[in-house]
Order: C-alpha cells, then structure tokens, then sequence
C-alpha cells in the first residue's frame, strides 16, 4: 500500500541530516523570531548543574520540555526559551574539596575562602560542550547563547529582589532549623551528604517515667497518686532537654496499675499511662490491671514535672501535645519531645508554643549546666543517664537497640540533629491563600489539585532557605552588631546595596568573602551592620510556590485542560509488584537473598529454568548428553543473546562459573559449585589450593559446554537455574570495572525482561520486556515494575487502588482478606528456626538448657496468633513439601518423628532447664538474640520471649533488632547468642537443609560439630550413596536425628506467604525453591 522509504545512512544518519539542514537554514532562530508583537509566554528551562555530565535521564526530561515551548508557538504566542546553567551548591564544593584533597569547613578556611572559591567558579563549566551537543543532538531547541547562570551578578540581583519582596511582606525571619550536624567538623550536612554515612549500629535505647502533677485530671477524673507517663527514646542524651510528650489523638490510651514490688513481702504499686495496643508489649510478664481507657484527645494538656533539671525553662513546657507522627510501631505510643534535636520534634513544638532550651554545645558536649556530664560528648553519657534516671526512680526500662544512623561521610563521626540558626520564609502564614488558589488550578488528572500537591499545600510549613555554605548566592540581610538595637535591614539590588554601603566597589562581585567586607550605616543608631554569613537555598522551589499566592486573580486556566493524553510512569501491561525488602545484590556470584535471586533472574536465563512445577527445563541450554558415569555434562547451547547484541557463549558459563569459586571474590554461594554440585576442583579453589582456571568446567566451543564431577550428583541439572550458576561476559564485565551490576548501564541481559531503571537500595525500580530474547513469544508483560514497600499497611493500600498488582499482607491483614478471592497462601519454602551459638556461649553449649528452650515453644501459637498466613509449625531440621523421595513420599510428611526432643511440653521443658542451671552453677541466664527488622520477625520474637521467661524461671531473653544484612553478618561472625533466622531451599534435596550443619560450614553459624554427622554427610555427597537412592535416603533421616537430638537447631516454621494476585493477572509462578516468583508466562488482562 504504501512505498518503502529506503534510508540510506539509517536513523542516525537521517537525525544528523536534519540538524545540518537546521543549522543551515538557520530554522531554530527563525523560530525564536515568530510571532512577534503577540502574546509572550516565557519559558525558564530548570538549569542543570553544568559541573556535571548529562545522562540519558536529562534526554528524557528535554524532550518532554521540549514539547511545551514548540505547542506555545504554534498557538500564536511569543515563546522566549531561556536555557540557565544552575553553578552555585555543594556538588560544585564537593567536587573541589576533592579536586584540592581537602575536607571540611576547617580545611577549606585553611585553604583560603576568596581562593576556593574561585576554583569553584572556574569548574562551573567543565562540561559545557557536551550538554551543548547532546542538546542538539535530541533537537531541544532552547536559547543556549543567552543563558542564565546562577553565579552572575544579573541573576543574584534577581534573587535579592525576591527576598526583598518577602521581606516587606514580613514573610522572611530568623529562626531555628534543626539539621544533621558534624560536631567534628563543625557543620551541618546537607541530605545528600547524610545518604552517603549510614551505619548500622547498636545504641542504647530506654523508656523514660514523666510524673503527672497532683491534681491533673484526664477524661474528667484526677489521676491517681504516682501516676507516670511512659516515653520511648532512641537518644537518651536528650531527656534532659525534654520540654512536652507528644501522642496522637485519635489512639486509645490507658491507665494501667502495675505490681512494681521487688519482693514478695513488699507490696508497691505504681500507675502507667501508655498506648492501650502496646500495654502487652511494655509491660510484658508484669502483674498490671487496666484502670481505664481513654482518647489520646483526653491527654492533651496533661502537666507533668520536669524530668532531669538542668535546663531552665521560660515559657510554656512540661505538658501532653499531639502530633500526627506519632505511631503504634515501636515504645509505648507517647514520644518525648526535645525541640532542639528533632525535626519532628522541632516542627510540633513550634505549632503548640513549647519552649526552646539547647543544652549541648557545637562540638556536642553538655554545656556547664549539664553538671554531672558537663563537658562531655552527648552520645558518651546515655548509659549514666540512664543510671541517673534509675537512681531518681524514673527509669522504666532499658535496652540495645540495632538501627540505621548516620555518620558524616568525612570523618566517621556518628552525626546529631542540631539547632542550627536559618532563614524561613512563613509559608505557614500563606497556607489558606496558597490552598484557596491551588483550588482555581485547572490540574490534569485532578487528582494532583487534591492529592499529594494538595496535601502538601494543606500542611505546608515554614520553609529554612538558607544553608552555611562558601558558594552560593548569599543571603542579603544586613544585622546592626550593637546587640541592643539589633536592627536588620534587607537589600533587594546592587543599586540600594551601594546606596546604603559605607563603602562599596563599583564592580563589587556579589560573593564571599568580597560581600562579606561591604557594611552599611544602621540608620537607627548610626553603627556598623554586617550581613548574615547564610547563603539562600532552594528558592527557585519557593518563589513557584509562592506564585501560588498570586495566581487566583485570573479567570485563565492552564491549556492542560485540553489535553486528552495520559501520562502515566508505566505501561499498562507493565506488572506492578511488591517487594518487602530492596535488592541487595544484582551480582548473579554476589546475590544472597531471595529478592535479588528474584530479580537477577528476571532478566537472566542459565543453562536451565523452572517450569510452573518447579522442574528444570531448558533454557540458554537446548540439550545435554550425561556420560554412562554420570560424571560428565556436555551442555549444547542455544542461539541466544545478550542485551548489547554479543552472543551468549559456553565461555560466558566458565568465566561466571570461575567467578563463583575464585577466593578473590570471596561469593558466599561458592559450596554450590563445590559441596552441592561437586564440580571438579571447586573446593580446591575455593581453598586457594588450585587455580580457578582449573575448574571443571570448559568451552569446547561457542556452543558446546563440558562439565566434570567428582562424584555423580541425581540433581544436577536442577541447580542449573540457581543464579550462582548464571553466565557473565567477561569483555562486558571488565569495561564496568567495580560498577559491574550496580545500574542499567552496568548489566546485560539474555532473559525475559531487560533492567532499565534500577540504582543500589532502590526503592523502585523497572525492567522492560526483551524484545531480543530468544523465547520473547512466551513473554505476555510489557514490563516489571518494582516497588518496595517496608510497610505493609501501606502495601495493601497501594494494592487496594490498583497501584500495585500483586502485594504481601501480613497475618494482622488476612483477617480483613481471606475471604476476598484475589487472596492466597503460598508455600514458600522458608523454615525458620532459632539457631544458638553452642561454641562461645557456656549456657548454650549446655544440652539441658537447649532442650528446654526448644520445648517451651508453642510453635502452633506463633503460626495461628502471630503469623496467621498460612505458615505451618514445623518440628523437623528438614521442612516438608519439598523433597520427594526415591518412592514419592515427602522427606518431612512425619512431623513427630522428632517428640523426644522437638514438642510443646513445658513440664518437660522446666525439668531440663533446672537440670541444666544445675549443671552451670547458675540460678539466672540472661542472653540475646538477634533478630531482623522487618515487621513479622519482631512479633515473632517477641512471643518466643515471653513464651521462654514464662515457662523457664530466671531466663531473661532481649532482643536486639537490626536490619537483615546486619543480622547475617552478626551471625557469620559468630557475633551473636541466640539468632531469629530462616534458610530456603536452594533445590529440591534434604541436603539442601542438612548440608549446613557439616563442621566449619559458613552457614553453621553456631560451630557445631559432629564427627558421625559428617561422615554421613560425606558418604551421601562424595561416597557409594551417590548412586543408591534409597540408601542415601535412609542415612540422610540418620543424619537429621543427630542434628535434632543435639537441638542444633529449634525449628520454628515453615513460611507461606499471604499474598493478594489482581483478578487481571494470571499466571505468576510461586515456587519454595531457588526462585520464590517467575513472570515469564504472565499474562495481566
């Protein structure tokens, strides 16, 4: 129907064709020309930072920029584009304090203020050319030879102006902004710089006993005598700066009286206020009664004594405020507020008139008034706080606690939040106009106007503009240095600055430290004024708002009205997904966890796959001959490529293979080749008794795979689609140096989908459909699109809405969902278990005292009070349906095989606890245990605790929360007590779960060791059972009773996960081996 055009030089050569024939014809300045005399409609394009290279993301947003300008001039208008170069700000002074090898206020003033910034100015530019071509490369037509540049005169003048506006408008005041703050360095960081230092570390954390005043009445009735009010805390150096308790309204609270006597003779009982939900939680084994209950609105108001009294306090203080923040996650429901080290803290503070009282100093240390730790820094005295505390008997309670804090990224210092003097502008004053006009705004969807922006407008706050930087455009406000009169004036040009000056140069540069030397006459007192060190921030942000206020005395509204487009972040087709935790690792070798295995082999084929049964089936592999030995694997590849066009090869299998086992990389994964696969010569390597290059494994050819085994393994060809075994271009993974898979730019792909947004710890992110796969006719979904969402309440919202396709709700959730159809319970193979730490730790090295912790648990309380997902209580080192045996039966179909030592008896339990205590010599064990972060643990541990203090007199257990990763490390290192963990089958063999207990096994995080389990282990890996099925079988049930009698390990449960799968999707597949969930035949309707 239609003639093919035939292009001679292609695409590429058409685009450059194109913009010769502009060049020449002078087309984009005869298009600056047109429409002269009419209506002008000017466009600012958002300045990039010009010391920085452009990206493929700046080609995205050029693009839809350009759109708006070209619409505009065929509407008639007169359209000015103004191209800017954004010069000023701390990516320009980071880049030159690492040009100059130098760090910090300190050093840069040692440097030289006037020399730094200069070097500052002249790196400005370093890139200019290449944004240049790339924009006229992608055809952005913008003006680029007349732009704005941040650091000019002209624009800084610009800037001063708009503050001086503010300034009339009594919009513009002097305050305090709390900010994460160096006391070593002495300065505040910006949140860029504060993403660079986080660690996990373990602090001090302690509940606090505010008394209520005598007379105080909550919900119309006096509280009784010694009534306290309980607070939370993270930062016990704090508490002597307490100034209100925070809760939120809307909770249920309580009065709970609680037996505190210490004895029995002594009867002594104290009254607690805390949130009604969390009164288990705190309280714990104590004997309490619930006096009342009442709204947190019934709180508010209630007058309590000051805590510590260090601080003299003028003005309103000591008394119950509300705040929105305040959540039923963590403590007791009631947070205590310190306004001058908390944002939070600060902002709700502000809104009810709290005083403000700062008792640490800028190298923080307790000021002098601080006696006992005067002189001290703040993060050294939380333990004799809290000492303090219990002394004056208003310590609750008190405990480590593992959380992410940050440290500054130069000198390792753990930072504070600080009160730090700022400039706001009084959004708060504008909040009703800025509302009401918003409201005119003719938003496209409407649900921006109404939604998140706004929400934003509805509780917007005052805006800190102002940072204590070198290079930037400085704050234009004069102060009288006669304390007394203290007058300040605002300049709004160079014109009144040189009017005004004592003495000012004609070509004065509007820069430190040249700005810094100018003074002006106060007119009130006549002495000298120098201007505030601030430099303004973000006020390009503000003045938009701002625009806002302005914006309603016009019946216009904004042509988007007409647009009939949708623009969405996503193809409809695309699947939304859920994710509970980030992708650690997208190094097929690296990869530990479930989530990055997930993703890796989303857009990563192996020699084999899973089929919907959890089979393994071909892949990148189209057959295999096996030698009558079974000792020799000849794969025979397919045509398949990777992402960037280069075949995938057999030497693509060895490099990545090598990787796996090479010590250099140290992969944790490295015993699959090794241990499970027994691939010649792994352990050797793996021992750094051999060189990789010796592994057994070669390229025949492109296409031809050998590998050799040292004994015959049944289920080899199972771990093929396990990601440790996953091929890598070398020549790519070189170009990317220690970049390799950190980004889309850095990873190839020969699978299903292809990685087109991703950063580390991402919290979303998205993969587009392979159009070059080598099956990409299965392949249904555009795309994936990954969200991670730690919040389950928020991820059930998210699905609810349809934002997202598939989600996790935990057990609080199923009961509001299982009876919806869109609900499942899906096995996915994790067991979870307590594991102990038999080699450093004498009370769990003893037998008595292990045995008695495995049988106090009530493991069927967790899965159906706690968990209520669908998780199975498991009494078996091996969890069941998942390894079928030689005659089909399940391995663990037999759950009370173990009943001698691995059942729900506390009789039982409390007969060999006292034996054990007996054999310690000891009347009371305290001990740790670790456990991760995430929201099902926790509960969990928390009900083992209580079930273990309950049934076993004298065992204290704390527990100490830290992120996963933390956890995993703590627990390879042997840094551990007891350990809250879980292990998911890496194929479908018992040796999956057995392997582990072996003698110096990484992940035998106990060092247990048996000389007859070993043995047995070996002769079912390497020796004659290789072959015999049955017996093999029966000598792996041999090796679990040893590890079950010695309780190596206290099997908890085996994990389903309660998901909810939109009726539009159909066919994802959820597996409890290797890969919990494969998209590649999903189809979303």
């Amino acid at each position: 129907m239609y003639k093919k055009v035939e292009l001679k030089n292609g695409f590429v050569g058409m685009e450059r064709d194109v913009a010769e024939f502009w060049k020449e014809k002078d087309i984009i300045h005869k298009n600056f020309a047109m429409n002269e005399g009419k209506r002008y409609f000017t466009f600012y394009d958002g300045p990039p930072t010009a010391n920085g290279k452009p990206h493929v993301g700046h080609i995205e947003t050029r693009v839809m920029k350009d759109i708006i300008p070209r619409y505009k001039v065929m509407k008639g208008y007169k359209v000015i584009r103004k191209a800017g170069w954004d010069t000023h700000g701390l990516p320009v002074e980071l880049e030159i304090e690492k040009k100059l090898g130098i760090s910090g206020k300190e050093q840069i003033e040692d440097y030289g203020v006037e020399n730094f910034v200069k070097q500052c100015k002249e790196s400005v530019f370093t890139y200019v050319h290449m944004w240049e071509e790339m924009t006229n490369k992608v055809g952005y037509w913008v003006d680029m030879e007349n732009p704005y540049v941040t650091y000019h005169n002209d624009y800084i003048e610009s800037v001063w102006w708009a503050l001086k506006q503010m300034w009339e408008k009594g919009l513009l005041y002097e305050g305090h902004k709390v900010m994460p703050y160096c006391p070593r360095c002495g300065t505040a960081l910006s949140s860029h710089e504060v993403a660079q230092g986080y660690k996990d570390v373990k602090d001090l954390t302690c509940i606090a006993k505010f008394k209520v005043k005598e007379g105080q009445k909550i919900a119309g009735e006096e509280v009784p005598e010694n009534t306290y009010i309980l607070a939370w805390t993270t930062t016990p150096w704090t508490l002597p700066s307490n100034l209100a308790l925070c809760v939120n309204k809307s909770y249920m609270y309580a009065e709970v009286k609680v037996d505190v006597s210490k004895d029995e003779e002594e009867s002594k009982t104290e009254t607690y206020i805390l949130a009604k939900d969390l009164i288990s939680t705190v309280l714990k084994d104590k004997k309490y009664e619930v006096i009342k209950e009442f709204k947190g609105e019934d709180l508010l108001g209630t007058k309590y004594e000051q805590l510590m009294p260090f601080a003299k306090v003028e003005g309103k203080a000591f008394e119950v405020i509300h705040g929105d923040y305040v959540t039923l996650t963590d403590g007791t429901g009631i947070v205590h507020i310190a306004p001058a080290y908390g944002e939070d803290d600060s902002l709700v503070a502000k809104q009810n008139g709290i005083a403000f009282v700062n008792l640490v100093d800028k190298s923080g240390k307790f000021v002098p008034e601080v006696e006992p730790w005067a002189g001290k820094f703040v993060r050294d005295c939380n333990e004799d706080i809290c000492k303090w505390l219990a002394n004056e008997n208003k310590l609750f309670s008190k405990e480590k606690h593992m959380h992410s804090y940050p440290h500054c990224w130069r000198c390792d210092t753990p930072l504070l939040y600080y009160p730090k003097e700022s400039w706001f502008v009084a959004m708060s004053k504008l909040r009703d106009e800025l509302v009401a006009n918003n409201n005119k705004v003719n938003w496209y969807p409407d649900t921006i106007r109404t939604g998140r922006f706004g929400k934003f407008l509805e509780n917007v706050i005052d805006w800190g503009i102002s940072r204590d930087r070198y290079w930037g455009t400085p704050l234009p406000v004069w102060t009288c240095e006669d304390e007394e009169c203290g007058h300040q004036e605002c300049i709004g040009s160079i014109e009144e600055l040189k009017e005004k000056a004592i003495e000012c140069p004609e070509d004065i540069e509007l820069h430190k430290p040249y700005i810094d030397n100018v003074y002006l006459k106060c007119p009130k007192c006549g002495k000298k004024m120098k201007r505030a060190k601030a430099f303004v921030a973000v006020l390009a942000a503000t003045t938009m708002v701002l625009g806002l206020v302005g914006c309603g005395s016009s019946s216009d509204k904004a042509d988007t009205s007409k647009s009939e487009s949708k623009s969405e972040s996503s193809s409809s087709s695309d699947l939304n997904v859920m994710l509970e935790t980030p992708v650690e690792s997208l190094d097929p070798q690296q990869a530990t966890d479930g989530t990055s295995f997930e993703v890796i082999a989303d857009y990563t084929d192996g020699l084999m796959q899973m089929d919907k049964d959890g089979k393994a089936v071909w892949a990148i592999a189209e057959s295999c001959d096996v030698s009558e030995d079974g000792l020799t694997y000849t794969f025979h590849l397919r045509d398949a490529k990777w992402s960037n066009g280069d075949a995938v090869t057999a030497a693509d299998f060895v490099f990545g293979w090598q990787r796996a086992v090479d010590p250099d990389v140290a992969s944790e994964y490295s015993y699959m080749l090794s241990d499970i696969g027994q691939v010649k010569n792994a352990a050797e390597i793996i021992a750094g008794e051999k060189d990789k290059s010796e592994l057994g494994v070669k390229a025949v050819d492109d296409k031809t795979l050998e590998v050799s085994l040292n004994v015959p393994v049944s289920y080899f060809e199972s771990l093929m689609y396990f990601p440790t075994f996953y091929p890598v271009n070398e020549k790519f993974f070189e170009s990317c140096g220690d970049t390799f898979a950190t980004s889309p730019e850095t990873t190839l792909s020969n699978g299903a989908f292809v990685l087109d947004s991703y950063e580390p710890a991402a919290t979303a992110f998205h993969l587009t459909k392979n159009e070059d796969y080598w099956d990409t006719d299965r392949v249904s979904l555009s795309g994936l699109n990954y969200q991670v969402i730690q919040d389950s309440q928020q991820a059930l919202m998210s699905y609810q809405s349809g934002d997202l396709d598939t989600t996790l709700v935990n057990g609080e959730q199923v009961d509001q969902v299982k009876d919806d159809s869109e609900f499942q319970s899906i096995g996915a193979g994790y067991l979870w278990y307590v594991t102990s730490n038999i080699k450093d730790v004498k009370e769990l090295a003893n037998l008595n005292v292990r045995k008695a912790m495995t049988m106090a648990i009530d493991r069927e309380a967790v899965t159906k009070d706690v968990l209520k997902d669908g998780s199975t209580s498991t009494y078996t080192a091996v969890p069941m349906q998942f390894a079928a045996g030689p005659d089909g039966s399940d391995f663990s179909e037999d759950q009370t095989k173990f009943s001698d030592v691995c059942v729900y008896d506390t009789e039982k339990a409390a007969d060999y606890w006292a034996k054990g205590l007996e054999e310690l010599g000891v009347k009371e064990v305290e001990l740790d245990m670790v456990v991760d972060a995430d929201d099902a643990p926790q509960k969990v541990a928390q009900v083992l605790k209580e079930q273990w203090e309950k049934a076993l007199p004298g065992l204290t257990v704390n527990l100490v929360v830290e992120p996963k990763k933390q956890r995993v490390e703590d627990l390879q290192n042997g840094n551990f007590e007891l350990g809250l963990t879980r292990w998911g089958p890496d194929y479908a063999d018992p040796m999956t779960y057995l392997g582990m207990w072996v003698t110096d096994n990484s992940n035998n995080y106990g060092m247990w060791s048996n000389a007859d389990y070993d043995a047995i282990i070996t002769e079912c890996t390497t020796g004659d059972l290789c072959t015999d099925a049955e017996g093999r079988w029966a000598k792996l049930y041999e090796a679990e009773k040893i590890a079950m009698d010695d309780v190596v390990i206290m099997p908890l449960y085996t994990q389903c996960n309660a998901v909810m799968v939109s009726s539009k999707v159909e066919g994802i597949e959820f597996h409890p081996v290797a890969l919990n969930r494969v998209y590649k035949d999903t189809v979303k309707k």
